[in-house]
């Protein structure tokens, strides 16, 4: 046998261009099918992990409220009554593996931020991750200058429930506690109250009736730009309230602002904040956001709706589309005796 024939024989055809060019479109139509259903996946699991922190936080609400018998504040003022105390952050940072943090906090003179008070140092940079949607988009830390330096201050993807803004018609005798003052429409009528602590036998609408946590992980809208509306925007979720007394005691008509807890007061999902009616959320006056955080909506960076956190330690995920008279209203209020609603 000759070697050009055995050369011949043992040769290769190699691919056409054309069949190059098949297999690289069969290629990138596989991928562009696949990448949407990884996404979505991806987004599940995001889901899911923002499921748990907020379960994992209803275990440390649970924990304290066995030790002490009662629920942490939702924000409080400083002591005797003045200056900007802590939040409820602070409270349960034992029951979720931060105490060592919690060690280096001081609880007595001025627990606040405001004139460099005693906490300003230990929370600097702290983030705890069970206070962050995995999903958000948004900053864990906001930027604020103190003592001379600039340090960066944690703000969660959640916030407590003070109550709500605005009842519907209700059985004679409810009262959502609800007072206006500066900066919106403050409640003491919920579960994590500001100055006030709440026991799971105050909850006479049940533990699974009432919710204790919501939501706010997305960025929201003023004019078509993106804007922070979650309630620590500008003065951090560790920062408690300035005024002294509960909503509704007639002492939070001045200063109202809270960045901790919000008093709902906008249909879930709400992200929006161009319409005017929104004036105590949005300055129109330089066309941002303010930093009072006591109205802020509960909304979330998950398609459809936002997770609360129920008094009995379990989640629903509420739609955009969830009445506010019916469910969000009584869900949001602890004892108003209204009959919740199919959600």
């Amino acid at each position: 046998m000759s070697s050009e024939r055995r050369s011949s024989r043992f040769s290769k055809r190699g691919f056409t261009l054309i069949e190059l060019l098949v297999v690289i479109a069969i290629i990138a139509v596989l991928i562009a099918l696949l990448l949407p259903a990884v996404q979505q996946a991806r987004e599940a699991a995001r889901r899911s992990q923002c499921n748990n922190n907020l379960k994992q936080l209803g275990l440390a609400l649970h924990n304290y409220h066995d030790v002490y018998n009662v629920l942490p504040f939702g924000c409080r003022s400083g002591v005797g009554g003045g200056g900007w105390g802590m939040s409820f952050w602070i409270s349960i940072l034992p029951y979720f593996e931060q105490g060592t943090l919690y060690n280096q906090l001081s609880m007595s003179g001025d627990p606040g931020f405001v004139g460099a008070g005693n906490n300003y140092l230990p929370l600097d940079g702290q983030v705890p991750q069970v206070g962050v949607c995995p999903s958000s988009p948004l900053p864990t830390t906001i930027p604020i200058t103190i003592g001379g330096a600039d340090r960066r201050y944690f703000v969660a993807s959640y916030a407590g429930i003070a109550g709500v803004a605005v009842a519907p018609p209700a059985p004679v005798g409810v009262n959502v506690y609800a007072e206006q003052g500066d900066h919106g429409i403050a409640s003491g009528g919920g579960t994590m109250v500001p100055n006030g602590k709440v026991n799971f036998r105050d909850m006479t609408d049940g533990t699974s009736n009432t919710a204790v946590l919501g939501e706010q992980s997305d960025w929201g809208k003023v004019a078509g730009a993106n804007q922070d509306i979650r309630s620590g925007l500008a003065h951090t979720s560790w920062m408690g309230c300035g005024r002294p007394g509960t909503p509704g005691n007639g002492s939070w008509a001045g200063d109202n602002r809270t960045w901790a807890v919000t008093t709902v007061r906008y249909q879930i999902g709400t992200k929006d904040m161009t319409n005017g009616a929104y004036g105590n959320i949005w300055s129109a006056t330089n066309g941002t956001m303010t930093d009072m955080g006591t109205n802020k909506p509960i909304q979330s960076a998950h398609a459809g709706g936002a997770f609360v956190l129920l008094g009995d330690g379990h989640t629903k995920f509420l739609s955009a589309s969830t009445d506010y008279n019916t469910v969000v209203t009584p869900l949001c209020l602890k004892a108003d005796g209204m009959v919740l609603g199919d959600y």
